[in-house]
This record gives C-alpha cells, sequence and structure tokens, in this order.
C-alpha cells in the first residue's frame, strides 16, 4: 500500500486508468507490466517497485485462499463490517484508495524491497493460475470478514486496478 504523506498530488493525478472487468483482464495486464518492466520501460509513480506490486498483488490473493495470519483490531473489522452492510461498491473505494498505509499488524502483505521482477511475475502467475483453474477463495477477509468467491474477485481486481495504476509505460 502507499504510504501516507510521501505521494504528491501530481502523483495521483498522473496514474494510468486501469479497468479490470474480470481475472483475465488482470492476468493480460500483469503480462504487460511484466514484459515492459523486464525492458526498463516500466515507472513507478509510488513507493514500489514493480517487482514489489506485483508481489503484493499475489500475496493478497494466497491468503485469500488458505487464511491471513493477521486480523485488524477490532474498530477496524466493525467499521468495514457496518460499512459492507451499507454499500459494498463505498467499501471497497475506502479501502483501495491512494495514500492508504496498512498497520503494523498486516506486515505479512508488505513486499520485501529486494524482490526480484522475475520471481514476483512467477508468484503473482501461479496465483491467478489458481483462481482461472477453479480453486475457491474461502478465507476470511482480516477486515471484512467472510466473503465468497466473487466477493475475493472483486476485492483483487479493484486492489490490482489500485496498485498497477501507478505503474506508467515509458
Amino acid at each position: 500500500m502507499m504510504r501516507s504523506g510521501t505521494m504528491d498530488r501530481r502523483s495521483v493525478a498522473a496514474r494510468r486508468p486501469v479497468h479490470l472487468r474480470t481475472i483475465a483482464d488482470l492476468a493480460a495486464d500483469v503480462e504487460r507490466v511484466a514484459e515492459a518492466a523486464a525492458a526498463s520501460r516500466v515507472r513507478s509513480l509510488g513507493n514500489w517497485s514493480a517487482a514489489q506490486i506485483l508481489w503484493h498483488l499475489g500475496r493478497l490473493m494466497e491468503f485469500s485462499f488458505g487464511g491471513f495470519p493477521f486480523r485488524y483490531r477490532w474498530s477496524v473489522r466493525w467499521a468495514a463490517r457496518l460499512l459492507r452492510v451499507l454499500s459494498w461498491r463505498w467499501l471497497l473505494a475506502l479501502a483501495f484508495r491512494p495514500g492508504f498505509r496498512n498497520p503494523p499488524v498486516a506486515a505479512a502483505v508488505e513486499p520485501q524491497p529486494a524482490v526480484s521482477l522475475a520471481e514476483a511475475v512467477r508468484y503473482l502467475r501461479g496465483q491467478l493460475e489458481r483462481i482461472s483453474s477453479g480453486e475457491r477463495m474461502t478465507a476470511a477477509n482480516p477486515s471484512m470478514g467472510p466473503l465468497s468467491h466473487e466477493e475475493w474477485v472483486e476485492v483483487h481486481l479493484r486492489h490490482a486496478e489500485l496498485h498497477l495504476s501507478f505503474l506508467v509505460f515509458e
């Protein structure tokens, strides 16, 4: 996630528009980013490299299959669940906005600075393959609680839109 207070307004305004409707759309955008990053034709507008972003997306997907090693504090879970009842779209818009900073409890989804592009691409492709092959995401979300597989797909698409929008092609 992007660090609060470290992005300037120009970076946010210059983000690449990314609109993902399906996992196949996500996989196609990941391949475009991977090819461009390998050729040094991608610039990150945020704090993370292309490799860190791709690894982070894969990590959230992995946890949505097998479970998360953390939960957000009760006040965050309560607020997220209340907002979910009121409006799923509002909840996603709030959760996946530029400038959000994960609390220390969520360190398991934070990428290492030295993650390689090849490692990150391989990792994310593996998670996307799990989804495409029909494996169901059944783990409870650490803030929203239990989600259906279809809701998890929506979470991953909105999450990827946010992070991939900070990667611009040169």
